[in-house]
């Protein structure tokens, strides 16, 4: 019987591309996962330093997902050389092919290996689209859309191979309980989406999907396949789905950067920065201002800017910020801690350490252009106004 390993790096749903390409073509398929543990020292480092709660939430999901619906378990990759270990298996056993899960950011931190790899990109919409600016994108969206298609996955009962490596054993309760949060969060996205264009910058008015999309558990293509699906051949530039779509571009556009510019985790915050700004920008970023509080200060949220500790604190205890005031919290970081690369990795580590969509290459982008010099200067939000934004008090 033809059997193919499907290797994962992020992706923890089985109506992904890399799922719906496997299920389709064999009936025969063992899913591997690389732990980032043991061959990524900064994943590792964000995982020592915050919470990986989440992380093992969908992990536990996943792994029942396989069990449940397609009867094969989760095999669990534990070496600084992966690819190594992924030839021995594939010539072991006969491996027909090999999917390979596209990591999200650059080509340094791809599973290097003698074995041809598919390489799957369960991240875009469409892997042919090369926009990149978030309306050229969500425009080529609606004018393809005929050719774009997100079918659903062939779920069956499958073969797979034994490949003598661990086997993750879920806890049902924990998968459960995360499965009824998905389904919330997908049921509450309905009554979110019509509103979304008024309500996306309160704290109320998000998605809240993000950490779902970059841990690997809501399937971006199939959602943004949803929103084109149920809209006029024509989308029209002030249609109330247009802030949505545009937020799904962006978050595809960054990937795309992360990835033509070979950056990732691994990466320096210097190295990122310089990468992504302009030359004035950078230059602007080197230089160091008079600040009034240390890192340390910053990251604990002891910095004595009463709101600016209070922000920080509750992002820590919620594992999430809401996106307008990650905006402001920026300004707050450079301005505070006086500039300089130390200001972005302060804020950069920030993010990794403790919110849950963060160690992504859309918080990455998003930390770096918040640096960008508007009008001469790193722009400075207004606390005031950036948090009657929030509670709704103040119009756009």
């Amino acid at each position: 019987m033809n059997t193919c390993l499907v290797v994962l790096t992020h992706t923890f749903r089985i109506n992904s591309l890399i799922f719906r390409k496997a299920l389709k073509e064999y009936d025969s398929i063992t899913v591997l996962y690389i732990s980032p543990w043991y061959n990524s020292k900064k994943e590792r480092q964000i995982i020592k330093s915050g919470s990986d709660t989440f992380y093992k939430q969908t992990f536990n999901y996943f792994a029942n997902e396989l069990k449940e619906k397609l009867d094969i378990p989760l095999y669990v990759l534990k070496t600084e050389l992966p690819g190594k270990a992924i030839d021995n298996i594939v010539n072991s056993h006969k491996i027909t092919e090999v999917f390979y899960d596209m990591p999200l950011f650059g080509k340094d931190v791809w599973l290097k290996c003698n074995s041809p790899l598919s390489v799957i990109d369960s991240d875009t919409y469409d892997p042919a689209c090369t926009k990149m600016t978030a309306k050229s994108r969500w425009v080529y969206w609606s004018k393809n859309r005929k050719n774009i298609n997100v079918e659903k996955p062939q779920i069956k009962k499958c073969a797979c191979k034994d490949i003598n490596l661990p086997i993750f054993k879920a806890n049902e309760k924990i998968a459960i309980k995360l499965k009824e949060e998905i389904d919330k969060v997908q049921k509450r996205l309905e009554a979110v989406i019509p509103l979304y264009h008024k309500t996306r910058n309160h704290k109320e008015g998000s998605t809240r999907l993000s950490k779902y999309l970059h841990h690997g558990v809501i399937d971006s293509a199939e959602l943004t396949a949803g929103l084109i699906k149920i809209l006029p051949n024509f989308i029209d530039k002030d249609h109330i789905i247009v802030p949505l779509l545009r937020q799904l571009a962006f978050r595809e556009i960054c990937i795309r950067k992360a990835r033509i510019k070979n950056l990732s985790l691994e990466n320096k915050a210097a190295e990122w920065a310089k990468e992504l700004l302009d030359s004035k920008s950078y230059d602007n970023l080197l230089k160091e201002l008079l600040g009034s509080f240390t890192r340390e200060q910053f990251l604990s949220g002891t910095t004595g800017n009463k709101i600016l500790d209070n922000t920080i604190k509750l992002g820590i205890k919620e594992r999430w910020i809401p996106n307008r005031i990650r905006m402001w919290l920026s300004s707050q970081c450079f301005y505070g801690i006086g500039g300089g690369i130390n200001s972005l990795k302060t804020l950069i580590d920030f993010f990794d350490m403790y919110i849950e969509d963060a160690q992504s290459p859309n918080n990455y982008v998003c930390c770096v252009e918040a640096m960008r010099m508007q009008y001469g200067k790193v722009m400075n939000y207004n606390t005031i106004r950036s948090f009657r934004l929030i509670e709704q008090t103040e119009k756009r």
